[in-house]
């Protein structure tokens, strides 16, 4: 980033009083994201390091029309973070750790924390109880020291470097969301500033649950926001696209998952968990897909009184091609782990919490359903070590990496292609038939291919890798035909990831023109001028 800053200036003609970076120059880092998605360009981008100064600039794009992309550590996959024309609004300067409070009630403890706080700073903060920058010690934590129980933040996003005004803003979730849920459940107030630079505090409970017409939230100035109730209803699966809603909702949800469409998220507190003694964690091996299959669906029956003690916190798919992808990566980062066995066709990683003393049941409740699945726990990569769960877990980073290296490596070839990931989820019924469905239709359309996911919540990653421009048309249109079929058993389009700039057509496939039209309606409410988010989600969304 150039080392150079200017001065903000008010467009009332007075010079600005707060002094923030705004660079012209040297922009490349900020137009791309995970996504790869190209063709990003901007005017300036601005790096405010208190809510005061992003309320100032918010104004001034304001008064003049300025489109703004807000921009954390950019790990997102579907191209929200990119801008299309107008402004950057980076966080990155915000990350500090602000204050740890106790809340007798529940008996536990809560964090505040500015949305440019790396997660892997975060959970470093929480699990050594110290200060993880160079700033003033967060308010609270040597109370929070003298504590001697283990809390954690639950949400273990694929990318550790993700910020967590992203995680909310994307309702991001990850391995262990099966048992703890997404960023959502762990959110309990959010500082919030709207596009007109006005600021919204609100608390989780703080206004009730509305079912009204209309929901009414004060702003910090002490004004008055009146937001049309939205009335559609959402599929009761892994979810995230469009904004939230549910039949009793709480007005702070509508911001989280809202992809930067509402307001910029400039402080977060969140509800810590504590943390089980130990966690027992394995990769389970099975020589074909449908026994995977069948491993998960014998952990949901808990009619059994041996797999009850089997409480997987995470589970996670990989078939063949991702294993054989991560066995590449194994080599190439010289992980020190096994070779993946010859006769496997799938894995499952699996992790669940517990303490000592339950270690003897849960292991052997876990050895009774792998060897109702054909396989046993002597062929299971398992440990009790953090640092073994740590590289097991890894395998969800240098797959992705990998599958990047194969597609740039088509694109070499042929320019127009890139992959095709489906974030598709159903309801448990239809787990196997829409793993059928991927099956036969990449086989007859040959089409390469390598899935993985969370399949504990049904969302499994068909990733395509098209060589050409007629296996990339081919790619396009079974997403098309598989986001239908998900839809129409209860399904969703996107569980995880977002729309962003890339998925905004599944929005239709989803949503009826009326629903879109309500979502449209809370944009309009909250930001008027239509100057957060361009491209992203429903903000390009035209309503016929």
């Amino acid at each position: 980033m150039p080392d150079f800053f200017v001065l903000l200036i008010k467009l009332t003609g007075k010079v600005g009083q707060i002094l923030m970076r705004v660079i012209t120059s040297g922009l490349n880092d900020y137009l791309s994201d995970e996504s790869r998605l190209t063709g990003g360009h901007v005017t300036e981008a601005a790096f405010p390091t208190s809510i005061a100064e992003v309320a100032e600039y918010l104004r001034a794009c304001s008064q003049t029309g300025t489109r703004i992309t807000i921009s954390g550590s950019r790990t997102g996959i579907v191209g929200g973070a990119v801008p299309m024309g107008g402004a950057v609004l980076s966080t990155e300067r915000m990350r500090r750790i602000k204050e740890f409070r106790y809340e007798p009630v529940s008996d536990n403890w809560l964090v505040t924390v500015e949305p440019g706080v790396a997660l892997i700073n975060l959970q470093k903060c929480i699990r050594e109880k110290i200060p993880v920058d160079d700033g003033a010690p967060p308010k609270g934590i040597s109370d929070f020291q003298k504590d001697s129980r283990h809390f954690f933040f639950p949400v273990d996003a694929t990318e550790n470097s993700a910020s967590i005004g992203g995680m909310a803003a994307t309702n991001a979730s990850g391995a262990r969301s099966y048992a703890y849920g997404p960023t959502r459940t762990h959110v309990n107030a959010l500082r919030v500033l709207l596009a007109d630079g006005n600021v919204l505090n609100i608390k989780r409970n703080q206004y009730g649950n509305h079912c009204d017409d209309n929901i009414i939230l004060q702003l910090e100035s002490g004004g008055i926001l009146q937001i049309p109730a939205p009335h559609y209803r959402i599929p009761q699966v892994k979810h995230t696209a469009g904004f939230y809603n549910c039949p009793e909702l709480d007005p702070i949800d509508l911001f989280i998952g809202s992809e930067g469409l509402l307001g910029v998220i400039a402080e977060i507190e969140l509800t810590l968990a504590r943390e089980p003694e130990c966690w027992f964690g394995g990769l389970a091996f099975f020589f074909s897909e449908m026994e995977a299959l069948h491993f998960v669906k014998l952990l949901r029956d808990r009619s059994s009184e041996a797999i009850c003690y089997c409480q997987p916190a995470a589970l996670e798919f990989f078939d063949l091609a991702a294993l054989q992808l991560f066995n590449q990566s194994r080599q190439r980062q010289a992980i020190q782990l096994p070779e993946i066995p010859e006769w496997t066709q799938a894995a499952i990683f699996f992790e669940q919490g517990c303490d000592w003393k339950s270690i003897e049941p849960v292991y052997e409740a876990w050895q009774k359903v792998l060897n109702d699945c054909g396989t046993a726990m002597d062929d299971v990569w398992n440990g009790l070590d953090p640092r073994d769960n740590l590289k097991l877990k890894s395998m969800r980073h240098y797959i992705p990496e990998a599958i990047n290296r194969i597609v740039s490596e088509n694109r070499r070839q042929c320019p127009a292609v890139h992959k095709v990931g489906t974030d598709l989820a159903v309801p448990n019924l239809y787990l196997e038939d829409i793993f059928h469905l991927y099956r036969s239709r990449l086989a007859e359309e040959r089409i390469p291919a390598v899935i993985f996911g969370h399949i504990g919540n049904n969302n499994l990653h068909v990733n395509m890798l098209p060589t050409n421009e007629v296996g990339l048309k081919t790619v396009k249109s079974l997403h098309l035909e598989w986001s239908r079929w998900a839809v129409e058993h209860g399904g969703t389009v996107v569980a995880e990831h977002g729309i962003g700039k890339l998925k905004g057509d599944l929005l239709r496939i989803l949503y009826t023109e009326a629903e879109l039209s309500e979502m449209r309606a809370v944009k309009q409410a909250l930001d008027p001028g239509d100057i957060l988010g361009p491209g992203n989600a429903i903000s390009e969304i035209k309503l016929k």
